[in-house]
């Protein structure tokens, strides 16, 4: 499997909260992006790739890792983008 192409711009993003300088909170943008390969192993449709997901999600009220922020924003956009007519 080879990576063909990167789109510019992102399908999605989220906002999320990450420490900066002395502790500082900052908010920052997870840009979300389509990559196409030349082939995807039988049985795979899809798969997702990430780094560096240090932070907490934006709400401060559950305070979740933004990693599993993540996992549910992709549930999300699953079933929009394989269930929406």
């Amino acid at each position: 499997m080879r990576i063909l192409a990167v789109e510019n711009d992102p399908f999605h993003q989220m906002m999320y909260r990450s420490s900066g300088r002395r502790g500082v909170v900052r908010s920052v943008i997870l840009p979300f992006y389509k990559v196409k390969v030349d082939s995807l192993p039988e049985g795979i449709t899809a798969f997702v790739a990430t780094s560096d997901l240090q932070g907490r999600e934006r709400d401060k009220r559950s305070n979740r890792l933004v990693g599993e922020a993540v996992a549910e924003e992709l549930l999300l956009l699953q079933s929009y983008y394989c269930c929406s007519s």
